[in-house]
């Protein structure tokens, strides 16, 4: 059976890292999936992290992938500079995320594409379908990662900004 826990903590932005961090060697050393919500405590609406949670939860990605939080840090930082997608994902973006990570970046690139490759031949196909079948690479048939970052950035942009529920399940 299994049970769902709920904490409420209050932490002071600059140690939301190093919590991320210590969250993931729990996730490790039980082998059990941590769901993270990050609130904004001044308005209350959930930050990009919770809503990247639901997002691959729709899609059928496992948060036991590493790739899961490689990904989900790599749009935090597009979202926040898109030249990461036009001046290489390879050259900036994955070294900023094997930084935070301690990993290396080719780590991270194969870790995110194994995320990709996993949810797209195990995930809701109907979904990413609808959601990513314009970015398909045809040599592969699945989206790049840099075509899988770049769409759920744009998702993540347009369902956020109206404060909506993850992308549609119809």
């Amino acid at each position: 059976m299994i049970k769902k826990i709920i904490l409420s903590i209050e932490i002071r932005e600059e140690q939301i890292r190093e919590f991320q961090e210590a969250i993931m060697q729990l996730e490790k050393q039980f082998n059990i999936a941590i769901g993270l919500d990050l609130v904004e405590k001044d308005n209350n609406k959930l930050v990009l992290d919770s809503y990247l949670s639901d997002l691959f939860a729709s899609l059928g990605m496992s948060a036991s992938l590493s790739g899961y939080n490689y990904l989900k840090s790599a749009i935090n930082f597009v979202i926040n500079d898109s030249t990461y997608l036009q001046r290489g994902i390879t050259s900036r973006l994955y070294p900023d995320v094997a930084s935070i990570f301690k990993t290396k970046p080719h780590c991270v690139e194969r870790a995110v594409r194994h995320a990709i490759t996993t949810v797209w031949n195990n995930g809701n196909f109907a979904l990413l379908e609808k959601n990513f079948g314009s970015c398909i690479s045809a040599s592969t048939g699945k989206p790049t990662n840099s075509a899988f970052i770049a769409r759920t950035v744009e998702i993540a942009r347009k369902e956020v900004a109206q404060d909506s529920s993850p992308i549609s399940h119809s």
